[in-house]
């Protein structure tokens, strides 16, 4: 995580060829998981547990 050096352990972030390239809100990532899942491209993750 060195592109995001403020991400701490238990943060969201946005990976790009396998480098975290931002950190992103909880929000923000569940608006994303919830996206993929209505794509159906969510490879089986659900997103966080609310």
């Amino acid at each position: 995580m060195a592109c995001v050096t403020e991400a701490d352990e238990g943060d969201y972030v946005i990976v790009h060829a396998g480098i975290a390239i931002s950190r992103i809100d909880p929000i923000e990532a569940q608006r994303v998981f919830d996206e993929l899942a209505a794509l159906g491209d969510d490879d089986g993750w659900r997103g966080p547990r609310t």
